[in-house]
């Protein structure tokens, strides 16, 4: 993700790391160890409204700060380096967290414009449930 800095808009990049959503959208984070979701080397989905088919194709986590933090890969297009973004055009995700076993995501436009179509731009500002432990309360 480094050599992405000199890379040129426009250009088609294959990439894997971890997806992970955030308040401020849809990302690809570096391979890095222990997982942080906020990880300075991140490249910013521009069309974060694939996250609609994303859940529907993966389990997400119960609670957190996040609903998904997982190995994928992804083919698409670079639109920005400072900050890094991209327009994602192909996308698999480890299905199963450690399985190895990645599937396919249909981010297609049209299937993406149906979800938006029904339930509105994907709002990843929303408050997520407290991760908090019911004994706290």
């Amino acid at each position: 993700m480094l050599n992405l800095t000199d890379a040129m808009v426009g250009s088609e990049v294959a990439l894997d790391g971890w997806l992970v959503d955030r308040k401020d959208g849809l990302f690809l984070l570096d391979n890095h160890y222990p997982e942080d979701i906020n990880y300075p080397l991140r490249v910013k989905f521009v069309n974060g409204d694939v996250m609609y088919p994303v859940l529907a194709r993966i389990p997400s986590l119960a609670g957190g700060v996040s609903l998904i933090f997982c190995r994928a890969r992804i083919f698409g297009t670079l639109i920005g380096t400072k900050p890094l973004s991209m327009i994602v055009g192909e996308m698999t995700v480890e299905e199963i967290r450690g399985s190895g076993k990645y599937v396919n995501i249909d981010i297609s436009t049209e299937l993406v414009n149906e979800y938006v179509a029904k339930r509105g731009k994907y709002k990843f500002w929303m408050v997520r449930p407290s991760a908090r432990d019911w004994l706290e309360d």
